[in-house]
């Protein structure tokens, strides 16, 4: 067999039986590791134990790191290992688990291996994925893997351990510290990005995207993910079954009933000509006379956590329409923005503090306490500068992504248009003048929950008492860009 000798040492071994059947046509010598060489003996397939090269003990969780192994993987020599086929203790299948039961699976052989053998990537061949099999067999074949295939799947091989690296470094605790380590996995192509001249891709971590599971539709896009993560977002701010939708990531309707049709009919009210070509979220099961309910104007998308089974099959009549089904518990700790050639971390905004202050003669009542606090969770999911006008169960009017606040109460209104009594606002931000408030005056708003922390708060304070309108102070701005 000369000098072409493999070293396979995988916890995955898909595939590998007829990957290795093809390496020993190809002439190869195997060495493999134990796990690795029981699972080729037990398919009929002859190969050497690593032992035989290192004298290592086999109880010896590092048996690979040896001399015997790595001379020839990065000097070569006249028995060189030409082809190291490793993947790593299986880590991430097993994050649900306490640290302390994770520790053995943090590999150190596997990740040594690939770091000497994609070093060495002028003379060695690195595999890590069995999708990368077929492809790597052609090549072999053909041409014996030339020196740019070689590099390509180095790279694969660093970026697999740095993957690999990061998992265990946020295991450890959350927080950055000096050094960042973000996790990007499963790199899947979307078909383009938020324009159709702009290539896009999607990570996330595959324990993650097993979890969630598209029923039909269309190839989802950037900018659908990004509405579908606001939509159901928004929704599981909620106890009581809600419904949002949105259109370019901020929300134009939501509601909440006793149901899940109950909750879209709400939500549609909000805003039905900008509620076509949506996104809707829900946060509870979607049921036959719901998707009935969608299915009567055009969506993009549909995300919740669970559906019926007849709700499933109304779908089925709208072909292009995606279907989402995503866990509740799908959203991280950080929000994450590339800027000026970094990147941006910031805690995502969980926050809704309820310790209010009461700043105005009147308080609120019972009701605009109720729809305070409606409004109060819908705002932070707008784009700012945001306005939202609602009443208790559902939004009438929202402004939202304006320069200046008073542009997005202007908007708000001209949304709301003629609605029944009760109507409250929330601001995501402070008033810096009174024109806001004497505007929603004559609209009849009621009642108005901001953050406070103007210069101004007085005369806006004065301005609500001339026009007898409740306000309350969160001390709590909820930004978003």
């Amino acid at each position: 067999m000369g000098h072409k000798r493999a070293l396979i040492s995988v916890s995955d071994k898909s595939g590998l039986d007829e990957f290795v059947h093809g390496l020993r046509e190809l002439g190869y010598e195997i060495i493999a590791t134990g796990g690795t060489h029981r699972f080729l003996k037990e398919h009929g397939i002859e190969s050497r134990k690593v032992e035989e090269l290192t004298g290592f003990d086999e109880s010896l969780r590092v048996k690979t790191l040896h001399p015997a192994i790595y001379k020839p993987l990065l000097e070569g020599g006249d028995e060189p290992i030409t082809l190291l086929v490793c993947n790593l203790y299986p880590f991430e299948a097993n994050l649900e688990k306490d640290l302390d039961e994770l520790i053995d699976l943090i590999d150190i052989g596997g990740v040594s291996l690939l770091r000497a053998g994609a070093k060495n990537y002028h003379q060695v061949t690195v595999v890590t994925d069995p999708d990368d099999y077929p492809e790597v067999l052609r090549r072999l074949k053909e041409d014996g893997g030339d020196l740019s295939f070689r590099r390509q799947l180095a790279k694969k091989a660093f970026s697999y351990v740095a993957y690999y690296d990061s998992l265990i470094a946020q295991k450890y605790g959350s927080g950055f510290d000096r050094y960042g380590a973000l996790p990007l996995s499963s790199m899947k192509p979307l078909r383009y990005g938020e324009n159709s001249h702009q290539k896009a891709w999607f990570s996330i971590r595959e324990d993650l995207w097993k979890r969630i599971v598209i029923h039909q539709g269309k190839e989802i896009s950037y900018n659908n993910i990004l509405d579908a993560h606001s939509a159901y977002g928004c929704a599981l701010e909620f106890d009581r079954p809600a419904c949002v939708v949105v259109k370019h990531t901020s929300p134009c309707g939501v509601g909440i009933g006793e149901s899940a049709s109950e909750a879209y009919t709400k939500a549609h009210m909000g805003d039905p000509v900008s509620a076509f070509g949506g996104v809707v979220g829900f946060n509870c099961q979607v049921d036959e006379e719901t998707a009935q309910a969608l299915t009567r104007i055009f969506l993009e998308v549909i995300i919740a956590p669970a559906y019926t089974q007849a709700a499933l099959d109304v779908f089925k009549k709208k072909k292009r329409l995606r279907v989402i089904t995503c866990p509740k518990d799908i959203f991280g700790p950080y929000a994450i923005t590339a800027a000026l050639g970094g990147i941006l971390l910031q805690e995502v905004d969980r926050d809704f503090n309820e310790d209010w202050e009461f700043v105005t003669h009147r308080r609120p009542s019972d009701y605009e306490m109720a729809a305070l606090g409606f409004a109060w969770r819908v705002c932070k999911w707008v784009k700012s500068n945001a306005i939202v006008l609602a009443i208790r169960d559902r939004t009438v009017g929202i402004g939202a992504g304006q320069p200046s606040r008073v542009g997005a109460v202007e908007i708000a209104l001209r949304k709301a248009g003629t609605q029944p009594v009760g109507m409250v606002l929330a601001s995501d931000a402070f008033f810096p003048f009174r024109d806001s408030i004497d505007l929603i005056a004559k609209a009849g708003v009621g009642a108005v929950i901001q953050p406070g922390g103007s210069i101004r708060d007085q005369e806006v304070i004065e301005a609500c008492n001339e026009h007898e309108i409740a306000m309350v102070f969160t001390r709590r701005r909820h930004f978003r860009h």
